[in-house]
């Protein structure tokens, strides 16, 4: 991870290979956030950030996965959104993108909370701000975002309960200093290294259950 909160994206982006959207102009100073919904997308999860673009652009440069289904929505929101915002290069959208080019390069991540993004995301060293699925199968995300909040290095939002305020509260939290992100980043490494393999383990499990 980054040694300077200051300039995070700067290292991340020199270190690792170059996407397309990396070659756009993003704003050295600000860190990466990476936010995905899952393979699918999600509405709750995209409308979130929706409302909450402006403020969150004047922090971070964004990467927003919405799904292949969501995308053509999604364009037209955040064209309405950012239509005059300075800050409209810091932001990059897409259906689907291959996440391991893109895992090297973000600073924190918002996300849904299943096993493998979980087990992912731990293993980069990604502090993360769940929202885990209000109906999954016997509430199996809420409760890897209990664990992963329990180790130390993510917070959860409950999906009833969400608003632009918590969400940036909740990613400030992580971010407000070098030495509370650099506790987080640890902690998550510590996560994937010793709960990955019962994570994965659980996972099948609960959809085994489903079929």
């Amino acid at each position: 991870k980054t040694s300077d909160l200051s300039l995070p994206s700067l290292n991340k982006i020199i270190a690792g290979t170059s996407p397309e959207l990396f070659l756009r102009s993003f704003y050295y100073g600000k860190p990466i956030l990476l936010v995905i919904g899952g393979s699918q997308g999600s509405q709750t999860i995209n409308t979130l950030i929706y409302l909450s673009l402006p403020q969150l652009l004047e922090k971070y440069n964004i990467v927003h996965i919405v799904g292949d289904n969501n995308l053509e929505e999604a364009k037209r929101e955040t064209e309405k959104i950012l239509e005059n915002s300075i800050n409209a290069k810091n932001y990059v959208l897409y259906g689907h993108i291959s996440l391991m080019d893109i895992y090297p390069k973000v600073d924190i991540a918002v996300s849904r909370a299943g096993a493998t993004t979980m087990f992912e995301l731990a293993l980069w060293q990604i502090p993360t701000v769940f929202i885990p699925l209000a109906i999954s199968h016997d509430n199996h995300q809420a409760e890897n975002a209990f664990e992963a909040v329990k180790a130390g290095w993510a917070k959860s939002l409950e999906e009833s309960n969400l608003s632009p305020h918590m969400l940036i509260q909740s990613l400030d939290s992580i971010m407000e200093d070098q030495n509370t992100y650099s506790k987080y980043s640890e902690l998550a490494k510590d996560f994937g290294n010793r709960d990955a393999a019962n994570i994965i383990a659980v996972e099948i499990l609960n959809i085994l259950k489903t079929h």
